[in-house]
């Protein structure tokens, strides 16, 4: 969890400080054009690079919700994260004054997503309440960073 924060912490830092360097001011970014522009014939079906993608998996257990004796079933409240490259997602040559953008979890319908499953898992449900907990967060060169609780 130290190390997930100190990364979260980091990144806006270096959201932070990339912006202050680029003398802009805080509304000057068109988040819908940006957008439009970085998915104009992007196809979700393809993978970033022809030979393939490397993915990071984080997995933070926050908390053991439920265990059996009988069935040995246990149940785990965790933050799941995907760390992926995706070069067509890269914005830094298009001159936004920001170094990474965070993204409401529909953006993730809209562009190519690792296929991931836990194996031997029974259930697996993303916490939403009052709203679906997940975000993106994608960084100026391309690095696109999921997470999930």
């Amino acid at each position: 969890m130290l190390l997930l924060l100190c990364f979260v912490v980091r990144t806006a830092w270096s959201g932070i400080s990339g912006v202050a360097s680029r003398k802009c001011s805080r509304n000057s970014i068109n988040l819908g054009k940006l957008i439009d522009t970085l998915l104009t014939d992007y196809d979700v079906h393809l993978l970033p690079e022809a030979e393939g993608v490397n993915v990071t998996i984080e997995l933070h257990v926050q908390g053991v919700s439920g265990i059996s004796e009988i069935t040995g079933d246990f149940s785990l409240d965790v933050m799941y994260s995907e760390i992926w490259q995706d070069p067509r997602l890269a914005f830094k040559h298009l001159n936004v004054c920001a170094t990474n953008i965070t993204l409401k979890s529909d953006f993730r319908k809209r562009i190519w997503t690792p296929d991931t499953c836990i194996i031997n898992s029974k259930s697996s449900s993303i916490h939403s309440s009052p709203s679906e907990n997940t975000f993106v967060i994608l960084y100026e060169n391309g690095l696109v960073w999921s997470n999930f609780r």
